[in-house]
């Protein structure tokens, strides 16, 4: 235990202390994400809005589907909460299992900071969260719902959600420089992780032999609590804080500690 408190003081004071540097490959990932289209990184703001438009046609008037006797605009809503903080963590899942073989240039200097890179690349998709969130406000705000202090405990979200794609991205992309299968089945684990963590249902549909399981999954408490504020201003409840959290800090101390033991062998490999 004290081998993986060590490492993980030592990352958060890497992580600290290359600030700057994180900052300056984070905005060279979003220039490179949109670099040669003609919009730009107008992308960041249409995409998640032409999202919107689609899911409440599909979900709110084709299937007409209810988490508790919610509008169909409001069930479309709920949806795309949930799809936004799934989409944080599917592209830490699909990128990072790459991202060290993509940059073995700087695996190949002793005294850079790998771990800038992953941070780099949470910091980017954490853009496309951002506007998300903008327009989920603005979606639910032109609903007729109003702002509270509830709101407030969606951002205490952020700080679990960064932690948790942080650790899932050292473990992804220290694993993938050895299995390069990694990155192929990474598609599949989005994909279950998106049926897996109560976007497209409410929480307590979930049969009890399936909760044995899922009960570990973080997104599902962030959703539901996310859900809740923005569709019906309930506050969220504490379990819905405790659990993701602890779950969290276990994925980032796990991912870190394997990321620190596997990194002197990355060059041999790239």
């Amino acid at each position: 235990m004290t081998k993986f408190i060590t490492a993980t003081s030592k990352t958060v004071g890497t992580i600290f202390s290359h600030r700057h540097l994180i900052s300056q490959l984070a905005l060279r990932n979003i220039q490179m994400q949109y670099r040669g289209s003609y919009l730009g990184v107008l992308w960041t703001l249409l995409t998640p809005l032409m999202m919107l438009g689609i899911y409440s046609f599909v979900f709110g008037y084709v299937f007409g589907g209810s988490f508790n006797n919610e509008t169909p605009l409001e069930h479309a809503l709920g949806i795309f909460v949930g799809l936004a903080i799934h989409n944080f963590f599917a592209e830490t899942i699909v990128i990072t299992p790459t991202i060290v073989e993509s940059n073995a240039t700087f695996v190949k200097k002793v005294v850079f900071p790998l771990e800038t890179l992953i941070i780099a690349r949470l910091m980017a998709s954490l853009l496309t969260l951002a506007i998300k969130s903008i327009l989920i406000l603005i979606a639910a705000l032109i609903l007729g719902k109003t702002l509270s202090w509830n709101y407030l405990g969606v951002i205490a979200f952020l700080p679990i959600i960064f932690m948790t794609a942080t650790g899932v991205g050292m473990l992804f992309s220290s694993i993938g420089v050895f299995i390069k299968d990694l990155g192929n089945a990474s598609q599949f684990m989005s994909m279950a992780l998106l049926f897996g963590s109560a976007i497209f249902y409410p929480m307590d549909k979930i049969p009890t032999g399936a909760w044995a399981f899922l009960k570990f999954n973080p997104l599902i408490y962030m959703v539901d609590g996310a859900r809740n504020v923005v569709i019906w201003n309930r506050p969220i409840a504490l379990e819905n804080y405790y659990t993701p959290a602890i779950v969290g800090l276990a994925i980032f101390m796990t991912g870190n500690f394997v990321f620190q033991k596997l990194r002197p062998s990355f060059s041999d490999y790239l």
